[in-house]
């Protein structure tokens, strides 16, 4: 059986890394992704209970939905606030990182700078 990632993210390119460092954690695992943070309760709607992902990334810094209001909607959720969701992000400022908490984020991750860093950080949430 297969961890199912939902990898929320506007930025092609930390969606791929996000993949290739999940490839390289050696254990099964699904991605889906998604570039807009308005999709994520029209795709978590969507899914039978069997196929909702058991780990979200959610970027912070998305145009249309931020990642404030998204993990708001999945956390306030009947069906989907169990999910555990981690924001990641470029931002260290403090203030992020305690609003994503109290919001109901299992935590937030500073994106990596190196596919290395990236295995690091994302293996162990699988």
């Amino acid at each position: 059986m297969s961890t199912k990632i939902l990898v929320v993210d506007d930025d092609a390119d930390d969606r791929d890394l996000v993949k290739k460092a999940f490839e390289g954690c050696g254990t099964p695992i699904e991605v889906a992704e998604l570039n807009d943070g308005a999709e994520v309760m029209k795709y978590l709607n969507n899914c039978k209970p069997v196929a909702l992902p058991d780990v979200i990334l959610l970027d912070l810094n998305m145009p249309v939905m931020n990642g404030f209001e998204v993990l708001m909607e999945i956390k306030t959720h009947e069906l989907f606030h169990l999910i555990p969701v981690y924001v990641f992000t470029t931002s260290k400022i403090e203030r992020d990182r305690v609003h994503s908490v109290r919001l109901g984020a299992k935590g937030m991750i500073t994106k990596p700078s190196s596919y290395l860093e990236w295995v690091d950080v994302l293996c162990p949430l699988v």
